[in-house]
């Protein structure tokens, strides 16, 4: 409670609070779980007590350090984009946090990891008949 005193008499607000409770991640709470080097799979969040406090405080953390927008979907659900893979990462996997306010980061039972897309080099035979039915070598 604040007491203030103002033209000659005491008066008092009272302050409320709203608690939330702490947001959790599922057991395996990435959905897909993998995604190319180049970054930005959009990947789906699940846990429980998911809120949107203020617009662009959602964040998932990728290894603690790499901060990307989260959009809260619902109290269970989240979206949000996956970086690019750090060169010097030979692991080629991030753990993955979320944060709602800034300040709270949950446990970080989420691992996503990366592949290389695949390249191709060349082809054989380069045409074939219309009708189909060329078998090719990639």
């Amino acid at each position: 409670m604040i007491v203030k005193y103002q033209n000659d008499r005491f008066e008092s607000d009272v302050l409320t609070y709203t608690y939330f409770a702490n947001p959790v991640l599922n057991e395996d709470p990435l959905s897909p779980s993998c995604g190319p080097v180049e970054g930005f799979t959009q990947i789906t969040v699940r846990g429980k007590n998911f809120v949107e406090f203020h617009f662009g405080q959602a964040k998932c953390i990728f290894n603690e350090t790499m901060y990307m927008n989260a959009t809260v979907l619902n109290s269970d659900t989240l979206v949000c984009d996956a970086p690019v893979l750090d060169t010097t990462n030979p692991e080629m996997w991030y753990k993955v946090a979320v944060t709602l306010d800034g300040t709270y980061v949950t446990n970080t039972t989420g691992i996503f990891r990366y592949y290389r897309e695949p390249t191709m080099s060349a082809i054989s035979p380069v045409r074939g008949p219309i009708s189909g039915g060329t078998t090719s070598v990639i």
